[in-house]
């Protein structure tokens, strides 16, 4: 079953001169009072494209309306991957995603790419079973952990990450995961709100020291290396 979530803005802050315990500090002072909501985890991602890479170039032409591809997972364990196939579509500043869950963990320490394809494709149905089909390419693997906090009436989120890694899969049979490109150790904050929230988000970006810049992980991840 593919779950959609609805549009909602989000905005991000790359912050390279603070430290992560400095950023948290600016998060929990902020006069919205935020509130660590979760429990820090690892976000994994392997990212996938068409053969040339149009997701990719989209972004980086700034097109108006762009997507991506990947598979998320949680925790640090690689050989027992638990996820879901998303497809995240973004237009100006206003985000959705659709997502299926895969049923069957994925083993990234032993499966070859190929095996990985066929895992996640015979897992999907309509659109993202479509959507896989064109852009199936891996391209890199990402990680990074990630605290969360939300306002107490729920109507805003921000998530803070840090300790990203990223691995290059263009040209290997079987999953990268030993030989890391080098990545910038800047933290990246995400201010999110559903559409339909009541709430002044100028206010709540303008409180913050740090400005607005269009930070993709995925492109970031190819410019790299």
């Amino acid at each position: 079953m593919i779950a959609t979530k609805n549009w909602r803005y989000e905005y991000k802050m790359v912050i390279k001169n603070l430290t992560l315990d400095e950023a948290k500090t600016q998060i929990l002072l902020h006069p919205k009072s935020f509130i660590e909501r979760y429990p820090m985890r690892k976000v994994n991602n392997a990212y996938f494209d068409t053969y040339n890479l149009s997701n990719y170039h989209d972004a980086l032409s700034g097109c108006n309306r762009r997507s991506k591809l990947r598979f998320r997972w949680y925790g640090e364990s690689v050989s027992q991957a638990k996820g879901s196939l998303e497809l995240k579509e973004k237009k100006g500043m206003l985000i959705t995603k659709a997502s299926q869950e895969i049923d069957k963990p994925i083993d990234f320490s032993r499966l070859d790419w190929d095996e990985i394809r066929f895992t996640i494709q015979e897992n999907l149905t309509d659109l993202l079973k479509v959507e896989f089909f064109y852009a199936s390419e891996p391209m890199i693997i990402n990680s990074y952990y990630r605290y969360y906090y939300e306002t107490l009436d729920s109507s805003c989120r921000i998530t803070l990450d840090y300790n990203q890694r990223v691995y290059d899969q263009r040209v290997y049979p079987n999953p990268n995961l030993h030989f890391q490109n080098p990545v910038s150790e800047a933290l990246v904050l995400e201010i999110k709100s559903d559409l339909n929230k009541n709430i002044q988000l100028d206010k709540v970006i303008n409180h913050f020291p740090f400005r607005i810049s269009q930070n993709s992980k995925y492109v970031s991840g190819i410019l790299w290396i």
